[in-house]
């Protein structure tokens, strides 16, 4: 897309019992009969505008690894974000959005997609729906039975990044004076638990280590530029539009490091003792206006401003 913030599309799905129906779901979608049935238990339809169904995949690469358990089906929808602007380079193919784009690269009797010269767009998509959905229901478990706290909890443990994720991050000992000494200047972080509450609301357990001043930072995850947007990088994209997490509450339990400042998407915390390497838990509470974004947290030393 244009801006790698927006989306391309959504799917949705459910997983039902083939008892439930008269005939068999591939019947139901393409009047397949029993002799031409291929055996998969997955059906993926895509539409585009206004509202036609292209095709039903049925067991192909828009459901790969999807497994469901026996006498169940997945069916799931796919619907692009059509008026959704495309990457600046397709714009010059004469391809404006993405409803475009798709409608240009359909075969003649509208019956699937394809990809246009050298793009790659319906490729991917057809990937990303497939580990979307494969996430979704854990592959080749209980075909989606999870209830939906813990999907939403497997979704968001990735809020966190690994141990010295960060733009400054643990940076290796340097020399100073001219004796050659060494010391180390840093912070690091690392996640121990993230939760998704009943109320909607993301709690974080992390620990930080920091010595003097570090700041931690809400981002965005994008697929562009640096991977992140920040609350200034997100107001100059959209500004219009509300950054779609925000810090609630926050809890430091060692006493030596305390919060130098914070606002909506941000806190500073620092060493009381100045020089003086501190490591600590930190419990943050997050609330999210829009669940369409996966946020990440940034620490960056501060040391010296």
């Amino acid at each position: 897309m244009e801006n790698p913030s927006i989306i391309v599309g959504r799917v949705a799905y459910t997983i039902e019992s083939k008892a439930s129906y008269d005939y068999d779901p591939q019947e139901y979608v393409e009047g397949i009969r029993e002799e031409n049935k291929n055996g998969s238990d997955t059906i993926v339809a895509f539409a585009r505008k206004p509202g036609m169904v292209v095709r039903y995949a049925i067991g192909d690469k828009w459901s790969a690894r999807v497994k469901p358990e026996e006498g169940k089906v997945l069916l799931a929808f796919f619907v692009p974000n059509s008026d959704g602007k495309l990457y600046r380079d397709i714009q010059d193919e004469g391809y404006e959005t993405f409803e475009q784009y798709l409608r240009a690269g359909e075969k003649a009797d509208h019956a699937d997609w394809f990809d246009i010269g050298k793009n790659t767009l319906v490729k991917r998509l057809r990937t990303n729906v497939a580990k979307s959905l494969e996430e979704a229901t854990d592959g080749t478990s209980d075909g989606g039975s999870k209830i939906l706290s813990t999907r939403l909890g497997r979704k968001y443990s990735r809020v966190l990044p690994p141990e010295n994720y960060g733009k400054s991050g643990r940076v290796s000992k340097k020399r100073v004076g001219t004796k050659g000494t060494e010391k180390e200047h840093g912070a690091s972080i690392r996640n121990v638990q993230s939760e998704f509450g009943s109320d909607g609301n993301i709690s974080l357990h992390f620990e930080v280590s920091v010595v003097d001043k570090a700041k931690i930072e809400l981002c965005i995850k994008t697929q562009g530029g640096n991977g992140k947007l920040s609350l200034t990088g997100w107001n100059k994209e959209f500004n219009t539009m509300k950054f779609p997490v925000e810090i609630k509450d926050i809890h430091i339990s060692n006493p030596n490091i305390e919060v130098d400042s914070q606002d909506d998407t941000a806190v500073v915390i620092r060493s009381i003792e100045s020089n003086q390497p501190e490591t600590s838990d930190i419990y943050l509470t997050l609330e999210l206006s829009s669940y369409e974004y996966q946020p990440q947290i940034n620490i960056q030393n501060l040391k010296g401003k």
